[in-house]
């Protein structure tokens, strides 16, 4: 409880000099309308210091690793795009798409980004409490608290058997799938997931294979490595579990630099939780991969813009004010209040329903993609290859103006819901399948609704199904009498004394 107390502390602290800091840059930095968006930062100043500190009355519910993510990902929402926003137009050379927002549309997305931050810590603060609730019962009831649960004996063989039969036919079908052109480093040969064929029909069905394919074979090697590692306690099966790790994070190779960083950070986090902690050295290793991953995409992406000899000036002065893009910033939210507001386009219900089924195999090929509002978005600030990403707070205006954090509350109270699955679940299997879908979710802030419906069909449905035939499907080649459980570090039923 003690150590809980001093993080939240911390986190107090550094939502109050955020206030602070980002006032003084912003006020300093312009003299125009960019002076109000320390409003912004102010009030998350204010809602995330009560927030942090009424945690310090959550004694069961113990905050995981998706809980800690989608608090870094709304400090960077909230805090560091606004700082990243005072930087003048005329000192950077990235100036973004479209047009600007007006001003009544501007000083709306101020408000609504404003109190898209209580809502979100409002729904944390009840979400969190409603487990927690849920913990003392079964506390109370059974003198048992589940944090992590015991694991059962964990079969891999439909795991391996769908993986066996699957990857065959997508690399016959479509190499690059399943191996990126290369790894680590984009350049202007690289492919990532992409089918090489796109007349290929029911494409989607390729693209899911793939993707549960690779997930199928990380998984089921790490199970299997943590077996051995349990028998023999050898180190050679830790480097096994790390390789599967390096290789996940390759066979991942992808212009989506989102990606890359939450495959390292859940790789990370499993190998510290089932093989008795991890190294500096490969925290160190395995960060500076994904960096050099992460900087050679973004030089991929923006060539166009750095030239052929970027410099480190060149790049943070294109990185800065490019967070506003990335993060949903008030620029990009004002933007979509004037499309709704505008009348040159229309969105309504017919456009809601596309936004869901364009990304549903099969039913895709029957929708019509252009009235779907990440590309009515692109359309209205002539970005003709659907790249720019519409936010998720602008997306909830224009489907309900009225109320338009309908999806931050959806999407924040699913993400402690992952972090309490991911936490309480008995499976590594599971585990990894909820952190996955619980680290894309908390990028709600970052992500459009459309990114989430696709990684909701295309991996995570598919790998629950999956999970679910593995569960009940076992395939014994012989007895064997002595079979250890898979276990994760600590993770025993917690059976406290009563007092």
């Amino acid at each position: 409880m003690g150590k809980e107390i001093r993080i939240n502390n911390k986190w107090v602290l550094l939502s109050l000099s955020a206030a602070v800091f980002s006032s003084i840059v912003l006020i300093i930095g312009h003299g125009g309308r960019e002076a109000y968006l320390c409003v912004i930062p102010l009030v998350y100043s204010i809602i995330s210091s009560i927030f942090y500190h009424s945690l310090s009355r959550c004694k069961f519910y113990r905050k995981g690793i998706l809980y800690y993510c989608f608090n870094v990902i709304i400090y960077i929402r909230y805090v560091v795009t606004i700082i990243g926003s005072a930087i003048p137009q005329e000192e950077v050379i990235w100036k973004g798409w479209g047009p600007s927002a007006s001003d009544k549309a501007f000083f709306i997305a101020i408000g609504l980004l404003s109190g898209e931050i209580i809502v979100v810590f409002l729904v944390q603060y009840l979400t969190i409490f409603t487990f927690e609730r849920k913990l003392r019962k079964e506390y109370t009831s059974y003198r048992v608290l589940r944090y992590s649960s015991h694991y059962e004996r964990e079969h891999v063989g439909v795991l391996l058997i769908f993986a066996i039969l699957g990857l065959p036919v997508v690399l016959i079908v479509s190499p690059s799938l399943i191996i990126p052109t290369n790894f680590f480093v984009i350049s202007d040969d690289t492919s990532g997931a992409n089918l090489d064929n796109t007349d290929i029909p029911f494409q989607g069905m390729y693209v899911i294979l793939a993707n549960s394919v690779k997930v199928c074979l990380f998984i089921a090697l790490l199970i299997l490595c943590k077996k051995k590692y349990d028998r023999k306690r050898s180190l050679f099966y830790k480097l096994i579990a790390y390789l599967d790790i390096f290789l996940y994070l390759a066979f991942n190779t992808s212009t989506n630099r989102m990606t890359m960083i939450f495959i390292l950070v859940l790789g990370l986090y499993f190998i510290h939780s089932m093989f008795d902690g991890i190294s500096l050295g490969v925290i160190l290793g395995g960060g500076a991969i994904v960096l050099v991953s992460f900087i050679s995409a973004s030089l991929f992406k923006f060539k166009y813009v750095l030239g052929e000899h970027p410099s480190f000036e060149k790049m943070m002065s294109m990185f800065a004010p490019q967070l506003q893009d990335y993060f949903g910033g008030p620029k990009l939210v004002g933007q979509m209040i004037d499309l709704k507001t505008n009348g040159m386009y229309t969105i309504g219900f017919q456009t809601f329903i596309n936004d869901f089924l364009g990304s549903v195999p099969f039913v895709s090929n029957s929708i019509d993609q252009s009235n779907r509002i990440n590309e009515i978005f692109c359309l209205y600030n002539n970005v003709k290859n659907s790249t720019l990403i519409a936010p998720i707070l602008g997306t909830g205006y224009c489907y309900f103006p009225f109320f338009p954090f309908v999806f931050s509350v959806v999407f924040t109270a699913l993400v402690i819901f992952f972090d309490y699955r991911m936490q309480t679940t008995s499976k590594v299997s599971y585990k990894f399948v909820y952190g996955r879908m619980g680290f894309i979710v908390a990028l709600f802030l970052a992500y459009s609704v459309q990114t989430i419906y696709a990684e909701v069909v295309s991996v995570y449905v598919p790998m629950i199904v999956l999970l679910k035939f593995n569960d009940y499907i076992s395939f014994k080649l012989k007895e064997n009498h002595n079979y250890k459980d898979v276990r994760i570090l600590n993770s025993e039923l917690i059976k406290l004394k009563e007092k």
